[in-house]
């Protein structure tokens, strides 16, 4: 209120609707500017190093020394090395994460600190809403084949799931083996129920390379696969090598305890690999479903279950 004689100013109130969704890029960049999230390069040999005698010396990182992006301090002692060891790495800013032409999110970090907590949170953020189940569907990372009915079965049952509201998938990521048939089974089930939410990959292999375009080629069978709708890159320094079962036990775990979500594992065919992911899952008492006649690893532990459950025992 103004007193007589003064000019009151007009003051409308503008209603203020709700904040803007921060993006992808803003979400990662927000974690990563307060140091959440890292990076990971080999730091046995450095770029600013141009020393000539070793610039074709093989790295037990897998890169030759002239490949190392490391700029800093070198680490020669550990030039000898004969194996990897986390000691060999250094921390760095997380440079590569974005959106591909088809709208999927991806990001390469490491997996120390907190790295699993900041993830879930972000991808929450990104999804707006929790999971309420979490499913992981390994096994064979390759070509393989199941019977007619069993495929049918199979796609039909992980399409109901995928269907299903709040409910994440987690793969490999990989446009083949496990993780493509799922891609493609849910992806039918796109066609017919708009709300579906598509997998999430974790993809286990250290500094992959097809994540640097912009787009993913459908008929490469290692690269990743375009009906995912995020590619969480882990990263321990080391290049073309396959990290074991670990970082997605603990994502897995971290989902769990931040979500209160439940989570479950499927296991279609498989290796001697995919012995560690029912270990772990085992070990943190989560339950494991089987695909039993989908060949390999599945149908052995399939046959070794009916015999128990036959005679009580396993001999």
């Amino acid at each position: 209120m103004s007193s007589n004689g003064e000019n009151s100013e007009s003051h409308p109130l503008v209603p203020r609707g709700p904040p803007k969704k921060m993006t992808w890029k803003e979400l990662v960049k927000e974690q990563a500017d307060n140091d959440n999230l890292k990076g990971a390069t080999c730091a046995v040999y450095s770029k600013n190093m141009n020393d000539p005698n070793h610039q074709e010396t093989q790295c037990v990182c897998g890169r030759l020394a002239s490949q190392h992006s490391f700029i800093g301090q070198p680490k020669t002692k550990f030039r000898n090395a004969q194996r990897w060891i986390p000691q060999l790495a250094i921390e760095v800013d997380v440079t590569h994460y974005g959106q591909l032409e088809n709208g999927a999110r991806f990001i390469r970090c490491d997996t120390e600190n907190d790295t699993f907590k900041t993830l879930v949170e972000i991808i929450v953020k990104d999804v707006s809403t929790e999971p309420k189940l979490l499913v992981s569907c390994y096994g064979g990372a390759g070509y393989f084949t199941m019977t007619d009915d069993l495929e049918r079965e199979f796609m039909s049952g992980i399409g109901q799931v995928a269907a299903t509201k709040d409910v994440w998938i987690l793969t490999t990521g990989l446009n083949s083996g496990v993780s493509g048939l799922i891609a493609e089974g849910v992806h039918r089930n796109i066609l017919l129920n708009e709300d579906i939410w598509k997998p999430i990959a974790l993809e286990n292999q250290s500094t992959t390379p097809q994540v640097l375009g912009t787009s993913l080629h459908e008929n490469d069978d290692k690269a990743l696969d375009k009906y995912h709708t995020h590619f969480l890159l882990l990263d321990d320094g080391r290049l073309k090598h396959y990290l074991n079962d670990g970082p997605r036990s603990e994502f897995v775990k971290a989902t769990c305890d931040q979500t209160h979500c439940h989570a479950i594992t499927i296991i279609v065919e498989g290796g001697l690999n995919t012995l560690e992911v029912i270990q772990n899952d085992l070990n943190a008492q989560r339950p494991i479903v089987i695909v039993h006649g989908s060949g390999r690893l599945a149908t052995v532990l399939g046959n070794l279950l009916e015999k128990a459950g036959k005679t009580a025992t396993i001999t």
